[in-house]
């Protein structure tokens, strides 16, 4: 019965941390791209440019 008890704190806990991780990641993306003309598209398309 206490296992499954961890496993619920556990779910809990690592919910917690991906949305933490979606938080800062997003943040990192928007303050990379602010002054950026295209945005975050840039970081897309950039790749593309220099293959062909």
């Amino acid at each position: 019965m206490s296992l499954s008890l961890s496993n619920k704190y556990i779910s809990k806990d690592l919910q917690h941390y991906l949305e933490l991780l979606q938080v800062l990641v997003g943040r990192n993306l928007k303050v990379r791209y602010r002054g950026s003309f295209l945005g975050i598209y840039w970081s897309l398309l950039n790749p593309l440019v220099l293959i062909s």
